[in-house]
């Protein structure tokens, strides 16, 4: 059975210094650092980071759509404990919610402890291939200002979570490894910075990995071509390409060109070149490297890995990437969290050193970090760690049947689904709001006075819509706007005179304007998210009427429906403002998304509203159609459900939202058995109507679907609405 890393993320904090800023401070050549230790930027610890926040930031990215009960080893490995006795993984296990059944331990050798976890979390999983372990591996990296070691500093977290059948690295057996009482590297209990001989200690690496080496070999019959790429711990990048002639030279391989090294290695030491040394992380930021920046499809190859921890044990082991590794490894949160990055003075850097000093006790810390997670200082003695950020996730919908018809007050049945729209709310150090928004390719920032006067010329725009003196596509000139209008109404309401930002990122698996409740997901997920940053208490009817007003301004005069799904999720029966809870319906939704309308919401409903007004039977009508999809639901009867959507369908074509291409696709749909119909607002002008409801044999709805240049897509209903994830 097949054992290894399913998921893993690192964290690194907001700050950095520039070597070249600390060489000028030190009065060296910046070449000393950037060609001899072969390293950029080192990570500045800020005050109110450690261990615990960063190893909780790590595994809250790779936790965020897991299911957590599994979960019952946390591994924390580190030699920077913040306790004599208490794990610091309790810490995290307490910030991360996890399951009270869970072993938790801290542990210790230098840089090698991750390792020693890793295959400690092996038998495990062999003994019961069900659970999941979260191994943890976070250090700061400290050698004094001034001192030798400085520009080899560093700091962050590696979280990888541990299963059978992973899906991204599985690990071999076979092991070697070597132990030495030596004393190259140690940290005494009374010191706050390490203690360093440092050209003893490169050779003592060195040698160590020629012995660990040996025994793999030995162990496991394979040779140096075995393995495809290579990693080594990296406590600087330039000793782990040292390492690697060292390796070639001692299984007799001619010497590489130093170019030829740096091209075979640079994928793996990219980030570590950007954070410094996170020691028992290091190995494992480099496999994170590795995988994130390597350009070729590393399926299938053979890493070997090196993993040492000084005074001293060594190891050396394989493990093989597995295909479709890319789908569950976090690239891109990596690079914009590394270009997010602030530079520090070296007068900044200094500051935030003095905060890490173990004889300083603050009872309260400053805010400076831009993680989830921070740590607030101490109170009798007791670190206090708590979140400085929130995360909310808000479903989707599909409306059954009474679209446009519940404008005019007759029902409408709708229900949530397995699509979300998720917004993580985070503190910034600046007085200003940053929005990140890469489902419409928007990232920027803007004070709190710019967001109230942009609130306002919205306001101005929604009115001149209201008294019909421009269309409603005139009220929000680009798509960022509504979350902009979002958050500005929502601090009006309940912070006014707020001065400290945050950031709002949102990400969502709902396509934009295609009649799934995009636009009512991203608000409601956004409001949730800021009022519980803010710490208010916000009861579901607030939540409503926060998010009706940004909803108003995308869609002119919102009936309520997609946003009373977002917060109660579910099934509802839905008319003239009034909810009737309706079973979870259980069999699966096929659809087609047959692409982004021309038309928006605004624009079909003024349309359909002529129609209502000119024909009074089809209030009736739409009705009669709403109720007999309900009862069919609710019975599960399929013959009775494929009638009554038929029907909707020929109403919806009768108030012109179905466009000809669509309707000769449901037509065929309908000749072979089934149904199918439209579930948002459909399309006044163009050939797209967004999202389609499709009824009968999958397979079949798969072929024509194809036919017609649509893919099938299976959805669930989703009982829950907006959370805290």
């Amino acid at each position: 059975m097949k054992v290894g890393i399913d998921k893993l993320a690192f964290y690194t904090p907001p700050f950095y210094l520039p070597l070249a800023t600390l060489a000028q401070a030190r009065g060296v050549d910046a070449d000393k650092y950037h060609i001899g230790l072969g390293q950029q930027h080192m990570a500045v610890i800020p005050p109110d980071e450690s261990i615990v926040t960063m190893a909780a930031n790590a595994a809250s990215t790779l936790l965020q759509d897991e299911d957590k009960s599994s979960i019952d080893h946390v591994l924390f490995a580190t030699e920077s404990g913040v306790d004599q006795s208490k794990a610091a993984g309790i810490f995290v296990h307490h910030l991360l919610k996890l399951p009270a059944r869970c072993r938790v331990v801290e542990l210790k050798q230098a840089c090698y402890s991750a390792t020693a976890g890793l295959h400690m979390a092996m038998a495990l999983l062999q003994q019961n291939p069900k659970r999941k372990i979260l191994l943890l591996a976070a250090d700061i990296a400290r050698y004094g200002l001034g001192s030798a070691g400085e520009p080899s500093q560093g700091g962050g977290a590696v979280a990888m979570l541990l299963s059978a059948n992973p899906r991204v690295l599985a690990i071999e057996p076979e092991c070697g490894y070597y132990t030495r009482d030596v004393m190259d590297f140690w940290r005494p209990n009374y010191r706050d910075e390490a203690l360093v001989e440092g050209k003893y200690s490169c050779e003592i690496y060195l040698d160590t990995l020629t012995k660990a080496w040996q025994h793999y070999h030995e162990t496991s019959g394979r040779s140096f071509e075995d393995h495809q790429q290579f990693l080594y711990h990296i406590p600087f990048p330039r000793l782990a390409e040292k390492a690697h002639h060292v390796l070639r030279s001692y299984v007799d391989l001619p010497k590489a060109p130093k170019a030829e090294v740096s091209q075979q290695l640079d994928a793996a030491l990219h980030y570590s070149r950007s954070t410094g040394n996170c020691y028992s992380g290091s190995l494992y930021l480099g496999l994170v490297s590795l995988l994130d920046n390597h350009a070729d499809d590393l399926s299938g190859q053979r890493i070997g890995l090196y993993s040492y921890g000084s005074g001293c044990v060594g190891e050396f082991y394989s493990a093989v990437v597995q295909s479709d590794y890319r789908q569950h490894i976090f690239t891109e949160h990596h690079q914009t969290m590394l270009a997010k990055r602030q530079a520090l003075t070296i007068e900044q850097y200094e500051q935030f050193y003095q905060y890490h000093s173990h004889s300083a006790q603050h009872e309260s810390v400053p805010y400076t970090t831009t993680g989830k997670y921070r740590y607030a200082g101490s109170k009798d003695h007791k670190p206090i760690f708590e979140s400085s950020g929130v995360t909310a996730r808000a479903p989707g919908k599909l409306i059954l049947s009474g679209e446009h018809a519940v404008v005019q007050g007759a029902p409408c049945l709708v229900v949530a689904i397995d699509r979300y729209t998720t917004t993580t709310v985070t503190a910034e150090n600046k007085p200003h709001l940053r929005f990140h928004l890469p489902d419409i390719q928007h990232v920027g920032e803007t004070t709190f006075d710019k967001l109230g006067k942009a609130k306002s010329r919205l306001q101005d725009a929604y009115g001149k819509f209201s008294r019909g003196e421009r269309g409603i596509r005139d009220v929000l000139q680009k798509p960022f706007e509504l979350l902009h209008y979002t958050a500005s109404h929502t601090l009006e309401k309940l912070d006014p005179k707020r001065e400290r930002g945050f950031e709002v990122s949102t990400q969502s698996t709902l396509p934009i304007g295609c009649g799934m409740g995009s636009s009512a997901s991203s608000v409601v997920s956004t409001n949730y998210a800021i009022t519980h940053y803010l710490g208010k208490a916000v009861d579901s009817k607030l939540q409503y009427e926060l998010s009706l007003a940004a909803e108003n301004m995308q869609h002119g005069q919102s009936s309520g429906v997609d946003l009373h799904i977002a917060i109660y999720g579910g099934c509802h029966l839905f008319q003239q403002g009034q909810s009737d809870a309706r079973p979870c319906p259980t069999q699966p939704f096929y659809i087609v998304n047959t692409g982004k309308p021309e038309s928006n919401t605004g624009e079909c409903v003024s349309v359909t509203s002529q129609h209502f007004a000119q024909e009074e039977s089809l209030l009736d009508a739409f009705s009669d159609v709403t109720h007999q999809v309900d009862q069919a639901l609710q019975n599960q009867d399929d013959a009775a459900l494929i009638t009554a959507v038929k029907a909707n369908h020929a109403l919806l074509v009768q108030i012109g939202v179905v466009p000809k291409t669509l309707a000769k696709f449901i037509a065929a749909v309908e000749q072979a058995g089934g149904a199918g119909k439209i579930c948002g607002a459909g399309a006044v002008k163009g050939e797209h109507a967004g999202c389609v409801w499709l009824l009968g044999d999958k397979i079949m709805l798969a072929r024509l679907a194809e036919q017609h240049g649509y893919t099938l897509e299976t959805l669930h209903a989703e009982a829950h609405g907006v959370t805290l994830v």
